[in-house]
Order: C-alpha cells, then structure tokens, then sequence
C-alpha cells in the first residue's frame, strides 16, 4: 500500500478533528479513482481506540437496519433487524454512557453514493439524537452530498472535496508504485503528460503512467527523477566524508613527525657515545612534550598525617584565615558544604575492621513542569472565550497550522499542549474574548475555509484545565 501523500495526510488531520470535536456529519466526495477509499481506511486506523471505529461498505441493499445492526454488533448488543424507535432509542443509550467515559463512536460508510434517499436521511436524523457520542464519516462520488445535505433531517453537515494532485505528490505516487527505492521512473515532463490525460486524480494517473512506463523505446532515453534522497545531500554526506578523512591524514602525519624526532634524537645520542662525546640537550619540540620523560628528582618523604578531632580542624582553619592565608579551594565552589555533624569517637580494638563513616543522601530535587508563553498568557486569563480552530497529534502540524493562519486572522493564535486517549495533543486556539458574543463575532470574521471547518468556541477555563 503506497504511502499517504501529503495532501492527503492533512484531510485525515481534518477529518480526525471534525469527527473527535464537532457534531458535524463529514462528507467526502470525488469521482472514482480519487483516492476515497485509502482515505477512509486511513482516517479508521489513526482512531486512538480502533474499538470504537465502525467501518461499512455500502451497497444498493444497505438500508438504515442495516447500520444500526453494524453498531449493534460492533458493541456486542442484541441483534437489531428493523429500523424503530425502540432500536433506535436502545443504541442512542448505549452511546450515551459510553460517552460519560470519555469513549466516542465514530461509523465510516464507504462507496456512499449507493445510498438510497431514505437511508440518508435515516443517518443524518440518527446523528441528531447523540451528535457528541456518535460521529459519521461517509465517503463517495460527486453528487451524493447534495441529496445528504438537503434531506429533511436538516443535519449539519461538512463536505470535503477532495482535489486533484499536484506534481510533486504525482511523482511521489508514481515513485512509490513503479519506483525502485521511491526513484520516478518518469520525467517530470512525463509525469506532467499523465496529470493531463488522468485529470490529477491517484485512480486514472497510475494508470496513465503504466502506460508511459511500458511504451516501447522510452526507458534508455528517460532521466530518473529522485522522490526521496536529494543529490545535495549525497553531495552534503561527501563533503563531511572528505574532511574527515583530511583530518585523520593529518594527525596520522602529525605522530609519524613526532616518533621521527624521537628516532633522530636517539641516533644523535648513539653516535656521541660511539665519539665518546657527551650528548648534547634534548630541545623538546611542541609535538614531543607527550614523549619527554620528566628529570627524576629525590623524592620527598611523604609527612606524617595525624588524625584531628573535628574541633581541632575548625580551630586550626581559623589560625590560617588569622595568619592571612586562604583556606583549601573545595573542589566544587558551587555546591554549599552541608553541615558536618559530629560523630563519637570510640577506640578501635585491635583487629576489628575500621567503621565506615555515615553518609548523609544528597536531597532530591524535582524539576518545575514548564510551560510555553502562549500556555502562560491562557493561564493568565481571568474568565472568558477561546475558539478551538485545529488539534492534531502532530507538533510540527499544528506548529504550520498556526503560522499558516497567524496573519490571516483578527484575534492571537495560541498554541497549547495536552493529551487526548493517552498521547499528546496539540491544540490552536484562537482569543481570549471577553464574552461569547464577541467570540461569536471572531468566528465570522475568520477566513471562509477555517469556517468552513467548523470552529469550537469553548471557555478559556477548558484549556487552563488541559494545561495544568
């Protein structure tokens, strides 16, 4: 299974936080060969709790008895075989509770556009009556959101259309399939000619490219183009290569040119003492410091140590601070010397083994949580309004959500960092707002595609308390 592309790893992002946030129903639409699919079953593996994914493939005969026996099953309830309000109600309680602890349903319906009227309707009136227990993703061709969107039920719902891809994704694709270690086998021109005739869409491009690949007569005459690893790389890791290497030649010469001092000092003492002569000095040279043996030196009688009592210390520090000279240098200034407490002196019996001094266990510190200015400036707030526009697990995405939107916005964009289902989770939040009127009103002076991905106005005390 190739990869996820990038465009398509920020609509899993998209939809993840649609369906984990918001009581909207997701739609996802584009012709056949779009990509839905891989999408679909994307969005249901980064489920944090792949127990509460309901994955369904439609079909003409999948009514709404159907789906509520999925969800039956899946929670291991009685068998549902019909579409009542007693099914109904029994599902909408079981969602409920589960919900109480933290636990959300999320039901994926691929190949959608099968749907019938009725049933879609059945989906977007059953949404209504748990929008925060049970979420619904549907994934089909053009065309069904329209009949979904309109149905009588009047549910809110998001459409996302998907888009063709870029070059760059193209080649990358392309790479992944036909590629050996992710290389293109196409030229950009080429991949360029498959975009045109597939119309960019992943289906109908790998096709046209298979195409391309096997005409006869093209293969010596087509540049392979590299997806993964950069030629300036290579050329980077080639640089280092050959200076590291320069750099060991050059110590390698440099104890060569010192072990040939050393030999010429020697043969020059050699031949003085054939002469009889006396050898000269030795002119030690900035390379042969390391080799020169020290001049030997009677060595000093070590004197007598005589053990003192604690007080007999103290009193002979202070005779060296009276006579005006400074007292030893600890080895390490910056650590406090801890008080020395006095222990009793008791006479060794001969024979017994000395006893070891106590040892006073160094106090253990804790580090202070730290956390970032923008954390600071929410947890400053005394009261008000913040509207949640992204959470995502990935750092560096939320990172490029917010400076994305920084500009493009009225309010300050604050970035804040805790945990959703066990892992980390990374939230931008627009605010702080006094009141939710004004909340409200920040909404509708956000750009048309953040509205249209359903900002969360929430209370500045929600995200003081994920912080802490």
């Amino acid at each position: 299974m190739p990869q996820l592309l990038a465009s398509q790893t920020r609509n899993v992002e998209l939809m993840s936080h649609l369906a984990s946030y918001s009581e909207l129903l997701v739609a996802v639409t584009g012709p056949q060969g779009a990509g839905k699919s891989a999408l679909a079953n994307a969005l249901a593996a980064q489920r944090e709790l792949p127990d509460d994914t309901v994955f369904v493939t439609a079909s003409i005969m999948l009514g709404m008895p159907s789906v509520l026996s999925a969800i039956a099953n899946h929670w291991d309830m009685p068998a549902i075989h019909e579409d009542s309000a007693q099914s109904r109600e029994m599902i909408r309680n079981e969602a409920l509770t589960r919900a109480e602890d933290g636990g959300g349903l999320l039901v994926i319906i691929d190949q959608a556009e099968q749907l019938d009227a009725d049933t879609l309707n059945g989906i977007a009136h059953f949404a209504l009556l748990a929008p925060q227990a049970i979420s619904f993703a549907l994934f089909g061709e053009q065309g069904f959101e329209a009949e979904f969107r309109n149905s009588p039920a009047q549910a809110p719902v998001h459409v996302l259309q998907l888009e063709p891809l870029t070059l760059d994704d193209a080649v990358l694709l392309v790479g992944q399939v036909y590629g050996e270690d992710g290389i293109c086998p196409l030229s950009d021109q080429e991949v360029a000619k498959a975009i045109e005739i597939s119309g960019g869409w992943p289906g109908a491009l790998l096709l046209s490219a298979e195409k391309l690949i096997m005409a006869p007569g093209r293969a010596a005459n087509t540049p392979r183009r590299a997806s993964g690893f950069p030629l300036r790389n290579i050329l980077g890791i080639a640089g280092i290569a050959t200076l590291l290497a320069m750099f060991l030649l050059y110590q390698m010469s440099q104890e060569d040119e010192g072990e040939q001092q050393l030999a010429d000092i020697a043969a020059e003492a050699a031949v003085a003492e054939a002469l009889g002569q006396k050898p000269g000095p030795v002119k030690a040279g900035p390379q042969d410091f390391n080799y020169a043996e020290p001049a030997s030196e009677p060595a000093a009688s070590a004197p007598e140590t005589t053990e003192l009592p604690v007080t007999e210390v103290a009193t002979v520090s202070a005779s060296v601070v009276e006579q005006g000279q400074a007292p030893a240098k600890p080895e390490e200034d910056a650590v406090p010397a801890a008080p020395v407490a006095k222990a009793p002196v008791t006479e060794a019996k001969p024979g017994a083994a000395p006893a070891a001094p106590a040892v006073t266990p160094a106090p253990k510190t804790v580090s202070p949580v730290s956390v970032s200015r923008d954390e600071q400036v929410l947890l400053a707030a005394k009261g008000g309004y913040i509207v949640q526009l992204l959470g995502s697990h990935s750092e560096a995405g939320a990172a490029g959500f917010r400076k994305e939107w920084s500009d493009k916005v009225t309010g300050t964009l604050y970035q804040y960092q805790t945990t959703h289902n066990g892992k980390d989770w990374f939230v931008v939040v627009s605010g702080v707002y006094g009141s939710k009127a004004e909340a409200r009103a920040a909404v509708n002076a956000l750009p048309q595609k953040l509205r249209a991905q359903s900002p969360w106005i929430r209370p500045v005390t929600d995200a003081q308390k994920a912080i802490r």
